[in-house]
Parts: structure tokens; sequence; C-alpha cells
């Protein structure tokens, strides 16, 4: 289900945030997650 993959997305971001990771897998962390929203809102309004 999309709502968990966020959540667990989220998680995990803010973890690598938290713990000062590295910039490319924030960075990487961060489109997917925008990525799952979008799609999430998509199947929402459908």
């Amino acid at each position: 289900m999309l709502k968990n993959r966020i959540i667990k997305l989220q998680q995990e971001l803010n973890q690598q945030i938290t713990n000062q990771g590295d910039y490319d897998t924030i960075y990487r962390l961060s489109l997917e997650l925008d990525q799952l929203i979008v799609e999430f809102y998509r199947v929402k309004s459908a």
C-alpha cells in the first residue's frame, strides 16, 4: 500500500537527516518520497 511505503520512506529520510547522512542519499530519498506522495494523491483522487 502506498501509504505504508510513504511512512517507511519518511522514517528512513528522517533518520538520514538526523544522522547527517550523505547528501546524495538524502536527496534520492526525498525525490522518491515526493514521487510516492504524488502517486498517492493521484490514486486517491481517481
